[in-house]
């Protein structure tokens, strides 16, 4: 059984800073792509960053490629976000904390938004030719789990593991774009990747665990209950492993070892603190989490 939440917590913000910069006009389709919240772009956007410090030991990185990268983390988020609010605007609607979403306020009309999208793929299709042929093969299988990923929560209670292999789907992206193949080492910095947002991700899931029963939908956090912390912590040791491992591939110096248990630790500090039954307090948890991916891009440049 829950337990009794806390008033719910939201990151929609409504008078946003960012939103007077723009004619009211826009307000709704920039709240749609969130871009009045530039996290979700931070965390597509360090693990492909990741790829591209990582093999610098080993190839000639293009000054541009830091830029397509960072473009192409921008329009896929945006994109995403357009996605997954036409496949969930009824649900949503349902939703505290979602509730206030263009498309579930009907603010926004599905044909508006799918008007937006096709200008975010297009965009991000021109990004994609830069890149070798390799990497359009890439593209094209992101492109197909981006529209897979907001049905996974109907079907399984895993969606988070799901959402891991899209959000650091930039990293295989960027190695692939610097060796024309996808390396074990590529591989290696993936599933890091992916544990880490499996961990920020279902410390978020729990900010929404009572209405999504209500609604019927699933998640990491309905699935591990009290056991969320336990395997959470688990799932620490693992990214810590995969990174020693990933240091012994890539000769590093002792200051990228220092680099990535500090960011670790910072992590498991963050998950021992946190109230998985305060919405306010798992938004918290969920912010400082992006600490260890810069922590992780700054030991790959330095250590």
């Amino acid at each position: 059984m829950l337990k009794e939440f806390n008033p719910m917590a939201t990151d929609i913000q409504e008078n946003s800073r960012f939103l007077t910069f723009f004619p009211t006009s826009f307000h709704p389709y920039l709240i749609l792509m969130r871009l009045d919240r530039p996290i979700g772009t931070l965390l597509i956007m360090l693990p492909a960053l990741w790829g591209l410090a990582y093999g610098a030991r080993t190839y000639d990185v293009p000054r541009a490629y830091w830029l397509i990268f960072m473009a192409g983390a921008f329009l896929m988020r945006s994109a995403g976000c357009v996605l997954n609010d036409l496949a969930d605007r009824d649900i949503d609607a349902a939703v505290t904390r979602t509730k206030g979403r263009p498309l579930a306020a009907k603010t926004l009309t599905p044909l508006h938004a799918l008007m937006c999208l096709c200008v975010l793929l297009s965009a991000s299709l021109c990004l994609l030719f830069l890149l070798n042929s390799f990497c359009w093969m890439l593209g094209v299988t992101a492109a197909i789990l981006v529209a897979i990923y907001p049905w996974m929560k109907r079907i399984t209670h895993w969606p988070q593991l799901f959402l891991g292999l899209l959000m650091n789907w930039g990293c295989l992206m960027s190695m692939a774009a610097l060796s024309h193949t996808l390396e074990p080492s590529a591989l290696l910095l993936w599933a890091l990747g992916i544990c880490w947002t499996f961990f920020y991700d279902t410390i978020y899931a729990h900010q929404d665990k009572r209405d999504d029963l209500m609604v019927g939908v699933k998640s990491s956090a309905l699935k591990l209950g009290a056991n969320t912390k336990p395997v959470l912590h688990g799932t620490l040791v693992l990214l810590a492993v995969i990174g020693v491992y990933l240091g012994t591939l890539s000769p590093r110096g002792p200051l990228y070892y220092a680099g990535l248990l500090v960011g670790v630790a910072l992590l498991m500090r963050a998950l021992n603190r946190v109230n998985l039954d305060d919405p306010g307090d798992c938004l918290k948890a969920f912010k400082e989490s992006q600490i260890f991916g810069w922590f992780y891009l700054v030991v790959l440049l330095i250590g």
